[in-house]
C-alpha cells in the first residue's frame, strides 16, 4: 500500500491526476544485468499501477551513495513533484547493508514518497508467530 496522497497539497501549482510516478534505480557494473534488474523494476511498478517516468542506470555504481550521480538525479526527482516513487532492484542498490536501505526508506517516507526495493527485504512474520516461538 502507497502512503501517496492523490490530493492538491502545493499551492499555486495544478493537481496532477492519475497513477503515482515511479522512477527505476539500477546500480550494477554489467550493463546485461543492469537491463535485467530496470526490466524486473519496471513489471514490478507496472504491475501495481505505478506510471514509470524513468530510469536511471548508475554511471559510478562502485562509490559511496551520496557520491552517485545517478542517485543525486533520483533524489533531485523525487524531492520535487516529479516522482512519488523510487523502485530499485534490491537493498544493495542503495547500500549492502539492509539497515541503511531500510533507513533511506524512513527518509522517503518522512517526505511523503516511497523507496521500495523488488527483491531482498525478508517478510514481516505474521501477527502471533513470534510469541508461539518463545
Amino acid at each position: 500500500m502507497s502512503l501517496i496522497s492523490y490530493g492538491c497539497h502545493t499551492e499555486g501549482q495544478p493537481c496532477r491526476h492519475g497513477p503515482p510516478h515511479a522512477t527505476v534505480y539500477v546500480a550494477v557494473g554489467d550493463p546485461h544485468e543492469a537491463a535485467r534488474q530496470a526490466a524486473s523494476c519496471r513489471t514490478y511498478a507496472e504491475n501495481r499501477a505505478w506510471r514509470v517516468v524513468g530510469t536511471v542506470i548508475e554511471p559510478t555504481p562502485d562509490l559511496p551513495l551520496e557520491r552517485r550521480e545517478g542517485w543525486r538525479r533520483v533524489n533531485t526527482s523525487a524531492d520535487g513533484e516529479l516522482v512519488e516513487i523510487v523502485v530499485v532492484h534490491s537493498p544493495d542498490a542503495v547500500d549492502a547493508d539492509v539497515g541503511v536501505f531500510q533507513c533511506l526508506s524512513e527518509r522517503f517516507r518522512n517526505r511523503q514518497k516511497v523507496l521500495v526495493a523488488v527483491n531482498g527485504i525478508p517478510e514481516p512474520e505474521p501477527p502471533g508467530r513470534r510469541e508461539k516461538s518463545r
